[in-house]
This record gives C-alpha cells, structure tokens and sequence, in this order.
C-alpha cells in the first residue's frame, strides 16, 4: 500500500531536497516539507543543504510495492455445478495470471479475469505488475461433487406398490441403484434422471450419482415395507333379523383376503 516517508537530519537551519526518479538532489531540487506519499516503484535520493555548507552526502532507498494478492470468487469448497470463479486484486493495472492444475502461476500460465471450473480443480492465482513484486499466490480447491439424488417416496409402510422417481441436479450426472442395500456403483442398475423405480416387495433403495471429474454423489437411501390394508367389512357387525349378504374388501391389489367365521384369526391357511 502507499508508505509515508519521512526525512529528517540532524543539521539545524538546514533544508533536506529530494528527487523520486533516481536524480541526483541538488539545492534546485524539491525541498522537503512533510512526509512523502509512495505508492508506486520509486527511488528517493536526498540530501541536506545549507547556506555555506557543503552539502550532505546522499539517503537512497528504493520502494518496490507488492501486487496485492488475488481474491477468488466463489471461494473453494464443495459444488454440485460448474462454478465461474472471478479472480481480482485491489492493485489497478495489474494482470492475473492462474492455473488450475496445482502448479505455481507464472509467465506462461493463463491470463484472466475469470475462470470456469467444471472438474476438481485446485486453482492458484498471482498478479503482476511491471515494476512491481509479484503478489503472494491466492489458492483454494474446488470439488466437484454430484448432488445427492432425490427420492420422491419416502422410507415407510406402505399397503400398495410405490412407483419412486429418482433425480439428480448436476447435470450429465449417471445415476445407478440397488435394492438389496448394498451401496451403488456404475456396475449398478443405471437409471436416468426422472424416471420412475416401482418398488413392489420391501426392499432398501439406494441411488448414487457419478460423472466424469466429479466426486460420486452420496448415497440416497429409503427402505420399503409393504403391508396389506385391513379389509373393509360391509355391513358391519350388528344384531339383524335375516341373512346378510358380508361383502369383503381391501385396497391392497393383487392381494387375497381370507376370513373366519369361528373367531379365530385368519392364517394364509383360511
């Protein structure tokens, strides 16, 4: 950032003057009344003068500022999609160069403002500036990571079967699943996003998403239990004066219902 220089000597009644571009001060140089503001690439060269004096020997000392270091925008983490990563630095002028392969930015690498990251990248970034040291190396990973799946059913008990749609959000993502609880891979079942998984025995779904440069997804999981819905008695039980016609019926399909008359419980035997 800019510096604030001070001159001073030890000379009383005398007068300090000073060049910034490198000259030799003489008594027709810019004569020193407050502190020097300094920022960009300078060298101060100053001398004290007085009336019948031999002038001082000479103060030097050059000031090379740093580039300040590259601000990356979205910072590292963990994405579901591409990110556009802004890179900037508060020193005007200067140029952001980047990688995205772990190496160290120089004078060959790539030059810009922006950069898209669609695989699991590390990105460093350094700006330059002529005249100017080199800022400090902005780093920060980004992986890319398929979004967990979506299951539009719930785990639960269910009296019918349930047609399950699976999704995902990354797009160009595979997804893959099993039934039997194991974990998928991509030698799992695939499935595309959208379309619908009909559970009709109980069973544990799991669906994994993977695509090329990302981390595979999470697992979604949901376990299945089926049981049949309770038969609708019509009429229902009461004290009657004739023969009723007992009508049997459940929602459950393809299922069979059995019955007692005798009070006892129904068996798969009845």
């Amino acid at each position: 950032g800019t510096q604030a220089v001070t001159l001073s000597t030890t000379t009383p009644s005398s007068t300090i003057r000073y060049t910034l571009d490198g000259a030799t001060p003489t008594v027709a140089s810019a004569a020193y009344t407050g502190p020097l503001s300094i920022s960009t690439p300078t060298t101060l060269r100053a001398a004290t003068f007085r009336s019948g004096w031999t002038a001082s020997s000479e103060a030097t000392a050059t000031f090379t500022p740093t580039v300040a270091a590259p601000t990356l925008s979205p910072a590292g983490g963990i994405f579901s999609a591409p990110q556009t990563v802004t890179l900037s630095t508060a020193t005007p002028g200067a140029t952001i160069r980047y990688t995205t392969d772990g190496t160290d930015p120089g004078p060959g690498s790539p030059v810009g403002a922006s950069v898209t990251v669609s695989a699991t990248t590390t990105l460093k970034a350094r700006a330059t500036l002529a005249g100017w040291a080199d800022s400090p190396i902005s780093a920060a990973d980004y992986e890319m990571q398929v979004a967990t799946p979506g299951l539009s059913v719930p785990s639960g008990t269910y009296s019918a079967d349930q047609s399950v749609m699976v999704s995902t959000a990354t797009p160009g993502a595979s997804l893959y699943y099993t039934l039997d609880g194991v974990d998928p891979t991509t030698a799992s079942t695939p499935v595309a996003s959208g379309a619908t998984i009909t559970i009709s025995s109980g069973a544990t779904l799991k669906v994994r998403g993977f695509k090329s440069g990302y981390t595979s997804s999470a697992v979604a999981s949901a376990t299945y239990a089926f049981a049949a819905a309770a038969p609708v008695i019509s009429p229902a039980g009461a004290v009657f004066s004739g023969t009723q016609a007992v009508t049997l019926s459940t929602t459950t399909p393809s299922s069979t219902i059995r019955y007692t008359l005798d009070g006892a419980t129904p068996t798969v035997a009845s």
